[in-house]
Parts: structure tokens; C-alpha cells; sequence
């Protein structure tokens, strides 16, 4: 019926299909805009620190940055853009090339993270990029300055 031959062009084909396959997917992706945000509260210093990461291939232009408080039902009760809280000329927009970060300190903007745990509040970071997506996180880090890494 099938010749050993056959056989072995068509794995070949398959083998082949596959792989061109798995390489357009990893170029479409890595084709694409990648932002990481992470919200660090450093626990002796008492402070927030927003940290945006770009960590994919092409540069971003980021155009606002900022943190929403939520209450228990999931309504907005604030939002708070980072030249509001900063209080600084921090000008947006600004770009960052592949692999760079930029950090914006929050000064007594927002509470402990144990008080926003007890008042069951949310807290979300966000950035806006220029082309008008939005990237979130609602995780808080600790880190302890004490020893150095995050608890």
C-alpha cells in the first residue's frame, strides 16, 4: 500500500508543518507589547513604589500610570494618577526600549497594606500605553529593606 518512502516524506512533512508552526506563534508574540507592573510596599520605610517593566521585544510609550482603590463591592472609590499623588513634573509620556523599567515612588498616598486588608479594600495599579491598552496588576508585594528581599 505505502512504501517505506512515502512513509518517510510524509513524517518529514509533519515534522516540517510543525515547527514552521511553533515559530510564526513565538514570532507573532514576540512581535507584541509586554508591560509588568508590580506594587511594592517596603515595609520599614513605609512607602509604596510603582515599578512598570517593559519586558518584551519592541519599545513602549507609556502615556499615564496610577492606582484605583476599590471597596468591598468592587465600585471604584478612587483613582489616583501619579502626577496627582507624586506631586511632581514627572511628564508623561515616556518611552521604555526593551528589557528597561521605571520606578515611581508613592508618598503616603496610600495605607498599609494590613489596613486596606482589614477594610477589604482593592488595590489596582495600572498603566495606559499609547496605543490605548491598559495593563493592571492587584498584587502588593512586601519587601523588607531589613534583610534585603521580599517577605
Amino acid at each position: 500500500m505505502f512504501e517505506l518512502k512515502d512513509v518517510i516524506i510524509l513524517i518529514l512533512a509533519l515534522y516540517g508543518a510543525v515547527l514552521s508552526t511553533i515559530n510564526a506563534i513565538r514570532d507573532a508574540r514576540r512581535g507584541r507589547r509586554k508591560i509588568q507592573i508590580f506594587l511594592d510596599y517596603h515595609a520599614f520605610e513605609t512607602r509604596y513604589i510603582l515599578l512598570v517593566v517593559n519586558v518584551g521585544y519592541r519599545p513602549v510609550t507609556l502615556s499615564e500610570c496610577g492606582i484605583r482603590l476599590f471597596d468591598q463591592k468592587g465600585k471604584p472609590v478612587e483613582q489616583l494618577p501619579l502626577h496627582v499623588i507624586m506631586g511632581t513634573d514627572e511628564k508623561f509620556p515616556f518611552s521604555l526600549t526593551d528589557g528597561t523599567q521605571k520606578s515611581f515612588d508613592i508618598p503616603n498616598s496610600l495605607d498599609d497594606p494590613q489596613v486596606i486588608k482589614e477594610n477589604k479594600w482593592k488595590v489596582e495599579a495600572f498603566t495606559r500605553d499609547a496605543e490605548g491598552n491598559i495593563y493592571t496588576t492587584n498584587k502588593i508585594r512586601t519587601y523588607s529593606s531589613r534583610i534585603k528581599s521580599y517577605v
